[in-house]
């Protein structure tokens, strides 16, 4: 398949040089950088391409929930995302506002609390850090593992065979090289070439809104009177405008562009970016400065495309999507790059365990089967907010029920293959109250004692399997450690009041299992299987358990 065509063949000698790797991830952003990073770290040899040669400086998501920070604590950046969500962002527990314009005295508060909810659930609070510096982030951590990432390099060709993919990149002094690996992972965004190029379709209402962005600093002081927010939608200069903190003293506003009426960006010249600003705040007298967007241009005004649509399909055989490439979430609720970041958490340790040797290539199959139901879950609560907030529909179809934001964060629900004894209703997410180490779910937290250190359960997961074993779990134990040695995998094995501590009871009932039973947590902390008891013949049992999950059985 080609992704681009053109001239200048730009290569070294007669052929192009030619690199092997095991994953080829294309795309640079937050969900690219997050795949590389978490593949490296469970030792995958990894390429990234990006064709930018730097990052946006426009902060796009601006802000991450506390699902993804335990993410971001896997891979060990949970300080330095919050290092850099200190330098000006603002406070993630601010809610979001309507109003006609800033200055206007009557407006709405939305979801206010919703964050403070979500305290008891996670030993991560949610980081009110822009893209861009999280990008940052998980570039030197991604390098720091070994992952090799090459910016202002860009895909040109691509084909897949029984065996793998063999993609011709090309650099920024048009010198052109192939790199042969065994997966790509396409995080190339919204329009998605490779999406595209391998015929996978999308769902959805699409386009909602073409956009113009801009960053300006002023001090608004005055028209807040005391109010925060972390995102305002105003109905000036046109219904669905996003004002939006991004920085000390910094904002980023979001309004109506018509390409489609033949706007062009030359029709946005800094005066009228200006007075789009004034119209927004309700007072021309408020003293803007306008900001480039773009590393090394002068351009202010960058167009964006607000879109809700979903792939029909996340896999095509040596290919997956992730990110925006699979979904295009509207930005109301601040889903779209959480989202995004929790595809890669998802794919890595699959694409890992088929590398090492210690899954069946079924296992990969189980990646659209989990996500695809969550990115259309979670498309439908982001339109109903967006008919919350702004009055717009999408759809002709009523609105979908709007559940609390800790449901849609937290309570998502996987079934596959590699989930046994799957939720059996249709519900896509259940109230985070109720994860009580259900199959399916996101393993719960409770903060336990590990020798000397106080831990949460969720610092147990993240670098192979987890055997989760009541009190009087020994039989789990020794099965389970018996059966990581004889198929080599990463698992390791955790008995309550002996391994962990702290108030035991609580701790097995809030898995769900007796003082005899046993858990198997996956290395993103979904709960795989859960026996309540002791079963008669638990070695049997664990060795089924692992060729089912892993796809091994022949």
């Amino acid at each position: 398949m080609s992704i681009e065509t053109g001239s200048g063949s730009g290569t070294r000698g007669d052929r192009p040089t030619q690199d092997q790797t095991a994953v080829l991830v294309v795309g640079g952003s937050v969900v690219g950088l997050s795949a590389a990073a978490l593949l490296a770290r469970y030792g995958v040899p990894c390429v990234l391409v990006e064709k930018h040669r730097a990052a946006l400086i426009h902060p796009r998501a601006r802000g991450f929930n506390p699902r993804t920070v335990e993410i971001f604590r896997q891979l060990g950046v949970e300080d330095a995302v919050i290092a850099a969500a200190g330098l000006g962002s603002d406070d993630p527990s601010t809610p979001g506002m309507r109003a006609t314009t800033l200055s206007d005295p009557d407006f709405q508060w939305f979801e206010p609390g919703a964050l403070d909810a979500m305290s008891a659930l996670s030993p991560c609070a949610a980081q009110p850090v822009h893209q861009d510096r999280v990008e940052e982030v998980l570039r030197r951590r991604a390098i720091e593992l070994g992952a090799d990432i090459r910016f202002g390099t860009r895909l040109v060709g691509l084909d897949q065979d029984p065996a793998g993919v063999t993609a011709t990149v090309r650099d920024g002094q048009g010198v052109e090289s192939v790199i042969r690996a065994d997966h790509l992972i396409a995080a190339d965004g919204s329009s998605s070439p490779i999406r595209r190029q391998c015929g996978i379709p999308v769902h959805g209402p699409g386009t909602l809104a073409q956009v113009i962005s801009l960053m300006f600093e002023a001090d608004l002081g005055d028209l807040l009177n005391g109010r925060r927010f972390n995102v305002c939608y105003l109905d000036r200069p046109s219904p669905g405008t996003v004002l939006a903190p991004a920085g000390e003293g910094r904002w980023s506003l979001a309004t109506r562009y018509l390409p489609e009426h033949g706007e062009t960006l030359a029709d946005y010249p800094p005066e009228r970016c200006r007075e789009l600003i004034a119209a927004a705040l309700g007072d021309s007298r408020v003293k803007v400065r306008l900001l480039p967007q773009i590393p090394g241009t002068d351009e202010i005004a960058v167009p964006f495309v607000i879109g809700a649509q979903v792939a029909e399909r996340f896999r095509h055989r040596r290919v997956f999507l992730a990110g925006d490439a699979a979904h295009v979430v509207p930005p109301t609720g601040g889903f779209g790059a959480n989202t995004g970041v929790q595809d890669a958490h998802n794919l890595a340790w699959k694409l890992a365990a088929v590398h090492h040797g210690q899954a069946g290539h079924g296992l990969l199959d189980t990646y659209h089967a989990e996500r695809h139901p969550v990115a259309s879950y979670t498309l439908d609560q982001a339109l109903a907010r967006a008919h919350q907030r702004t009055g717009y529909r999408g759809t002709d179809s009523p609105p979908q029920n709007l559940d609390p934001a800790p449901t849609v964060i937290f309570g998502y629900r996987y079934r596959s293959a590699a989930i046994l004894d799957a939720p059996s209703d249709d519900a896509p997410a259940i109230a985070p109250t109720q994860l009580r180490g259900r199959p399916g779910t996101r393993a719960p937290h409770l903060p336990v004692r590990r020798g000397s250190h106080e831990r949460s359960t969720l610092d147990l997961y993240g670098d192979g399997f987890v055997l989760l074993a009541g009190p009087d779990g020994d039989d789990w134990v020794k099965a389970a450690s018996e059966q990581a040695d004889q198929r080599g995998i990463a698992l390791s094995t955790v008995r309550i009041g002996t391994d962990i501590t702290g108030p035991d009871a609580q701790i097995t009932r809030a898995h769900g299992i007796t003082a005899s039973g046993a858990l198997l947590i996956r290395p993103d902390g979904f709960v795989a299987w859960r026996s309540a008891t002791l079963t008669p013949a638990p070695h049997r049992t664990i060795a089924d358990v692992l060729e089912r999950i892993l796809c091994t059985i022949t």
